[in-house]
């Protein structure tokens, strides 16, 4: 089924060094590797930033505009909350685990 799980380090997601690593990450992962199913686990991550968020987003849709999806799991309440008012849980579904958003594939 070629999903690719990709985890943050546990802490905090809200610097600009971070979001350059993991939009680095994903341009690889994507562009170079060729892969198009993910699953963004936050385990572990107690806070992430708006501006880390939009770059998750940013890539989900460059990601679906490949043919691909993204799915969202190990989301705390505020998380959830971010994704879900910024509307980016629309086009990244959220799920409690990893086994939950891989099923969704």
């Amino acid at each position: 089924r070629n999903i690719t799980l990709v985890s943050f380090p546990v802490g905090n997601l809200i610097n600009g060094v971070q979001a350059i690593a993991v939009s680095d990450e994903l341009s690889e992962l994507v562009y170079e590797r060729g892969l198009r199913r993910f699953v963004f686990s936050l385990f572990g991550v107690r806070t992430i930033s708006i501006a880390i968020a939009e770059l998750l987003a940013v890539h989900a849709q460059k990601i679906l505009e490949e043919g691909g999806s993204v799915k969202l799991c190990h989301l705390d309440f505020v998380q959830e909350e971010l994704f879900g008012q910024t509307r980016f849980s629309s086009f990244m579904p959220m799920f409690p685990d990893v086994v939950t958003a891989e099923r969704a594939f």
